[in-house]
């Protein structure tokens, strides 16, 4: 492998390592932001955060928006 390859590969993972990064960070914003609707609609009872957070990542998982997760 020439140094050239090897500079092409580091960079290749590099630059997957910030695209699952940021489809992380993503994926938390929006679960966050759901479960603060599902917070704020039940009028920020403190005991519910756990359960909010759970119906929020359950939503997400089957809206479909965590296809290509795995990838």
């Amino acid at each position: 492998m020439t140094e050239e390859n090897m500079h092409a590969d580091i960079t290749d993972e590099a630059s997957h390592q910030h695209v699952v990064e940021q489809d992380h960070q993503m994926r938390h914003d929006w679960i966050a932001t759901y479960a603060y609707f599902l917070a704020e609609a039940r009028g920020f009872t403190p005991t519910n955060a756990i359960d909010d957070w759970l119906a929020a990542e359950r939503v997400y998982m089957e809206e479909g928006l965590a296809k290509g997760e795995s990838d």
